[in-house]
């Protein structure tokens, strides 16, 4: 059986589950006053206390359950900007060809987002969403951007962003479950309560084995329609971009709000802190990359493994590391000034917002 078959099976059976244990306390209690029938003091005694237990754990759960019920379980975020996707061309016409090479379906809307590089989801309405990154679309070369957006077109063939409607609905309430259980000590002598926080550690294990499965499916097509060393050096750019401190967004936008600068240089900057890196950087980077250990608590594979899989080699790898001076997809956007420009300022007044709120903080901190 697969990870993701037996993940989907004990999402499904979680309800039924927790069913089946209110159930074995409901016989439980009634086998005792079975037991106990000839004697109205254990009766008088115990009743009183195995139905408060009963009752309490009930009203626990229900603050969870009350969550998978809910109708809407958006995934917006106000840290993205809403496209057409002609704003976006000639990228939606890349997209559309990759798709079309084995029969993928394309995204119905098109988001511009900060902090990630490329990214899928479904929302309320069953529509397939693409998320990019401004960093992805200035700093990346094209040929490994299309790779990734390869990567996340197979999450929506494999059913991955479907599965996600799923989880979300589930994921809050065992969330809440586990925090009443913790936030309220009597319930941690309830053996009830270690059966199903039991479950949850296995559902967890399953849903993170599940989504790594989802990886490597992923890595696959994205090898299949632009080949395996193209998709093993997108990996490697991804890796490198999160593990390069002056790289990242949280580096550049802090510096500016800090120094109140405008908004239009991040990508330039960005563009121009990539080109100064050195080949001792870019090795250095792949290499702490490279060591990473993997976890039964991952949800993606690392990139060691991911590489493997794919057939590509190290040598081959480092061998063309930082060697790659294509033009990234912006170059081809004619829109791409006034996106990164609307993009750049919503992202320096999120680092502003960002200060002002640590500023006030340490305010409150030293008067208190």
């Amino acid at each position: 059986m697969s990870a993701r078959t037996l993940f989907r099976w004990l999402l499904w059976c979680y309800i039924p589950f927790l069913l089946l244990v209110l159930a074995l306390c409901i016989a439980f209690c009634a086998w005792l006053i079975w037991v106990f029938r000839g004697s109205m003091l254990a009766i008088v005694l115990l009743l009183p206390v195995f139905s408060l237990v009963l009752i309490l754990f009930v009203i626990a759960m229900l603050a969870g359950w009350r969550m998978i019920f809910r109708k809407n379980m958006d995934f917006d975020e106000p840290n993205v900007l809403p496209l057409n996707v002609m704003a976006l061309e000639p990228m939606g016409k890349y997209v559309r060809a990759l798709a079309e090479k084995d029969d993928l379906p394309v995204p119905d809307r098109y988001e511009l987002t900060i902090g990630d590089v490329a990214s899928v989801y479904e929302d309320d309405d069953g529509k397939n969403v693409l998320r990019i990154d401004g960093l992805a679309l200035a700093c990346i070369p094209k040929h490994s951007l299309l790779a990734i957006i390869a990567h996340e077109l197979a999450h929506y063939a494999g059913g991955d962003t479907r599965e996600s409607r799923s989880l979300v609905r589930y994921g809050p309430s065992i969330n809440q479950l586990e925090y009443t259980f913790v936030r309220q000590p009597w319930l941690l002598i309830n053996p009830l309560t270690w059966i199903i926080r039991g479950y949850h550690q296995l559902l967890l294990l399953a849903l993170f084995a599940s989504s790594r499965e989802q990886e490597y499916a992923a890595d696959a097509k994205s090898a299949e329609l632009l080949g395996a060393k193209e998709a093993a050096k997108a990996l490697v750019l991804i890796e490198i971009l999160h593990r390069v401190p002056w790289l990242g967004i949280e580096s550049i936008g802090t510096s500016m709000a800090m120094h109140r600068s405008k908004g239009e240089q991040v990508f330039g900057e960005l563009q121009q802190r990539m080109k100064s890196m050195s080949a001792v950087d870019w090795a250095d980077a792949f290499a702490k990359a490279w060591k990473e250990e993997s976890s039964l608590y991952h949800s993606h594979p690392t990139l060691k493994e991911r590489v493997k899989a794919l057939g590509v080699k190290r040598k081959v790898l480092m061998a063309e590391l930082g060697k790659d001076t294509s033009p990234p997809l912006a170059m081809e956007m004619p829109l791409w000034h006034s996106l990164e420009k609307k993009l750049s300022d919503f992202l320096v007044l999120v680092f502003q917002q960002r200060q002002q709120d640590i500023a006030d903080l340490q305010e409150l901190i030293r008067r208190w």
